[in-house]
């Protein structure tokens, strides 16, 4: 449960389209209407983010360990060609 507010708060605090959607609804209609926007936002951050934990958890279980080396060489390969390509533009480069 930790876990699922830890990401909750993570999605709070970048603002986004749901920051600017909870504004809206402040200014535009009422206070009320912008907490239970934000009410609404924050039950589906809940469900999503139950969800991709609760199914990466069963995937591990499943799967072993296995899956967990290949997203880890993944993410390291992509993470390395970014890199890559940060070093490599020439484009607004001032030295």
């Amino acid at each position: 449960m930790l876990t699922i507010l830890l990401i909750h708060f993570v999605g709070l605090a970048s603002p986004g389209p749901d920051f600017f959607y909870v504004v809206r609804q402040s200014a535009s209609h009422s206070t009320r209407a912008g907490i239970l926007a934000s009410v609404g936002i924050a039950m589906g951050i809940i469900f999503w983010a139950a969800f991709a934990i609760f199914g990466l958890a069963w995937l591990k279980h499943s799967v072993g360990n296995v899956l967990q080396y290949v997203i880890m060489l993944l993410g390291g390969s992509y993470l390395a060609y970014l890199g890559s390509k940060m070093v490599r533009v020439k484009d607004n480069a001032k030295f």
